[in-house]
């Protein structure tokens, strides 16, 4: 039997457990795996809209930079604070690749 090893391959999409937290003004969803990578909004939707977009960004960055992309947590790992809610992203990369191949710099 032949078995053909392909390097270098990565997914089409991710998926990442996030925290949403509902604050006086708004919600902020943060990625536990993805320092840094947050959004805020409105409505439970719209953060959770913004935080796909972001999550594209960042993983996008790290497919580009060839840097090691984080495993996803276990949400049954994760520890929240009173009033939070876990929100499981599903982070497709078609567009993003899409998108920053095909710009002009």
């Amino acid at each position: 039997m032949l078995s053909i090893k392909i390097a270098n391959v990565v997914p089409n999409h991710y998926v990442y457990p996030a925290i949403i937290e509902q604050t006086d003004e708004n919600y902020c969803l943060y990625f536990p795996d993805l320092p840094g990578c947050v959004a805020s909004g409105d409505t439970v939707e719209k953060v959770v809209e913004l935080a796909q977009s972001a999550a594209q960004e960042y993983l996008w960055e790290l497919e580009h930079d060839n840097d090691e992309i984080p495993t996803a947590t276990p949400t049954k790992s994760l520890s929240l604070n009173d009033g939070d809610a876990i929100c499981i992203i599903d982070v497709a990369m078609f567009a993003i690749r899409a998108k920053m191949d095909n710009r002009t710099v």
